[in-house]
């Protein structure tokens, strides 16, 4: 029988966390929903927990085979039961018990969205808090156009409780296998073409952070130069630097690169990527950062009197 939502987690040797993400989305006070857990292969007693759960909402898939991260996730939600949404949990995060109930509401002042998604509080590896996050206070729309702009200012998608349209999922064919950490981002970029983003102005959940490995970084930020490049074309001419230097600025920090011959190979690299001229570099007296909020600001003006 179809639902309203179906909450899907992917997990793969995940047994630490899996319980709670797992209680987190049983626990909704919501009533039209069902879960879903998709196991890709775990080694770690991930399977002996989920082989003993009962509850009339939960189904569950175990799988033999491993596959890489967005093969995986690909899998989950193509196997999900059939609902009309479906509202993504990674195994590592939780989700509060009004967020399907806030993602409704939303749902309900935005009957043609595609992409719904709220904030998230911050959690360190070891489950202690990080930050708890300060939401934009009102909720807004954004377009195909916008919600691009959106994402080339500053990430704007938490991806806890992030929901979007079954039926988008099928025509937007999934995510990407092109993005080993970018996945989801592209993906979320990709379903506004089909309807609007809407935005819950509320913390949906835990969001649990990892830190990175040196190699992991650089692919990164090699896939944010990738993905970055159509997204300039989205930003008048006079938003590109200081977002482009914001980038680069973040990327030299978390790379690490304080000698004077990395810092001469990043430059190079960037260069190669046709990212940034930092040899015609100007300063940069404002931050991107104050650009996305600003933005943010005048898409909820637009959708108040819309």
């Amino acid at each position: 029988m179809s639902t309203r939502f179906c909450i899907v987690i992917p997990t793969y040797n995940a047994r630490p966390t899996l319980p709670a993400a797992v209680e987190s989305a049983l626990n909704q006070e919501f009533s039209d929903y069902s879960v879903f857990v998709s196991d890709n292969g775990s080694a770690d007693g991930s399977s002996e927990y989920l082989s003993g759960l009962r509850h009339g909402r939960l189904s569950v898939a175990m799988h033999r085979d491993v596959l890489g991260k967005t093969e995986n996730w690909n899998r989950a939600f193509r196997e999900a039961p059939e609902a009309e949404y479906f509202t993504m949990l990674h195994s590592d995060d939780v989700l509060y018990p009004q967020a399907l109930a806030q993602t409704d509401r939303a749902l309900r002042r935005t009957k043609d969205a595609s992409l719904i998604y709220g904030a998230s509080d911050m959690l360190w590896s070891d489950g202690t808090v990080n930050r708890k996050h300060r939401p934009w206070p009102l909720g807004y729309t954004a377009n195909a156009r916008e919600f691009r702009r959106l994402q080339a200012l500053s990430n704007a998608v938490s991806v806890v409780g992030v929901t979007f349209s079954r039926a988008h999922f099928f025509a937007a064919q999934g995510f990407s296998p092109q993005f080993t950490f970018l996945q989801d981002v592209d993906f979320f970029e990709r379903l506004t073409e089909y309807g609007p983003a809407a935005f819950v102005p509320a913390a949906l959940g835990q969001y649990r952070q990892f830190p990175l490995n040196s190699r992991a970084r650089i692919s990164l930020f090699i896939e944010q130069c990738v993905r970055m490049q159509p997204q300039l074309e989205n930003l008048p001419a006079w938003l590109r630097q200081p977002t482009l230097a914001a980038v680069v600025d973040v990327a030299r920090r978390e790379l690490g690169l304080h000698s004077p011959e990395k810092l001469a190979d990043f430059d190079e690299f960037l260069r190669k990527q046709r990212i940034l001229d930092l040899s015609g570099k100007t300063p940069v007296w404002f931050s991107s950062l104050t650009f996305h909020r600003a933005y943010k600001a005048w898409l909820t003006v637009k959708t108040i009197f819309r």
